[in-house]
């Protein structure tokens, strides 16, 4: 978790999907998430925290992203101390609420489907899969019910979602 580096990804809604199915799932990981967004950088870089529990064990890092295109960002990835992700969580932006998520990294047709299930949602997810690059192909599984791909869809980034949370009708 590591690293800056471009991060490339397409982001999907996708219809609520059981969860005992996506915890059986061949090599999946379970992540508990809390994310927090910190006022922004003086660059316009978005700047967030995160608690990431996983096997009894809790990891924290701190990014900055940069948005480069639709598609793409610029992202500095680093893994913090407990102490120093107390500290960061200061300068958490008052506006905005934390995200708490669990998430489902999948292996599938070689990437990663990463399906996020939010607190405030009980009838759709997101799923999103990084990619090598903006023009390559993304296969998801049949089992997956893609209401529409919503990664160049201001509303459901999560640093907006920390703010407002639509709650279309999605039927």
């Amino acid at each position: 978790m590591n690293g800056n580096n471009l991060e490339i990804e397409r982001k999907y809604l996708i219809r609520m999907p059981e969860e005992a199915r996506l915890a059986a799932m061949p090599g999946v990981q379970i992540w508990d998430i809390v994310q927090t967004y910190l006022t922004d950088g003086a660059d316009g870089c978005t700047r967030r925290v995160r608690s990431v529990r996983m096997n009894g064990e809790t990891r924290y890092t701190h990014t900055v992203k940069h948005r480069v295109t639709v598609l793409s960002c610029e992202e500095m990835e680093e893994e913090v101390s407990r102490e120093a992700y107390g500290h960061l969580l200061r300068e958490a932006d008052p506006s905005l609420s934390a995200i708490e998520k669990r998430r489902y990294r999948i292996p599938h047709a070689g990437q990663t489907l990463e399906i996020d299930l939010y607190s405030f949602w009980r009838d759709r997810a997101t799923l999103e899969v990084e990619l090598s690059s903006e023009d390559q192909e993304v296969e998801l599984p049949d089992w997956i019910q893609v209401v529409r791909e919503v990664t160049g869809e201001r509303a459901y980034k999560n640093r907006y979602l920390a703010e407002e949370i639509p709650m279309e009708d999605i039927q």
